[in-house]
């Protein structure tokens, strides 16, 4: 083989091998950023899985809380009805008679009357 066939084959083996390895270095790039992209995801989904499982606590929350004020309510509706029913008994009891005397105060009333006035007209 002549020299120029030895570089040909020689420059051809090398470009093979810098292609070969870029090849792999573009693979391992494309692998790392799918990686990553995979790893977002999940982020993403425990980021929505943990929004949902807040929504449903808060939502668990102000049932209960719908339930205690319901449950109070109907517990100040049952004494209010309780007092409204013992009210008359209680404001019976409670009530004093009490005698009073009244005397009226006595006005007179004067008539005053008005001296008609003589004018006499000059002219």
């Amino acid at each position: 083989m002549n020299i120029i066939t030895r570089r040909i084959i020689s420059t051809m083996f090398g470009i093979g091998i810098l292609g070969t390895a870029g090849f792999f270095i573009v693979k391992e790039e494309n692998i790392k950023r799918q990686n990553k992209v995979i790893a977002l995801e999940a982020q993403y989904l425990q980021q929505y899985k943990s929004l949902e499982e807040y929504k449903v606590t808060y939502k668990q929350e102000i049932n209960q809380i719908k339930a205690d004020n319901f449950k109070k309510m109907q517990e100040t509706k049952a004494q209010y009805d309780n007092l409204l029913a013992s009210q008359a008994s209680l404001i019976k009891n409670n009530t004093k008679v009490v005698a009073q005397s009244y005397t009226p105060t006595t006005t007179t009333q004067v008539k005053v009357t008005k001296p008609k006035s003589t004018s006499t007209q000059s002219s």
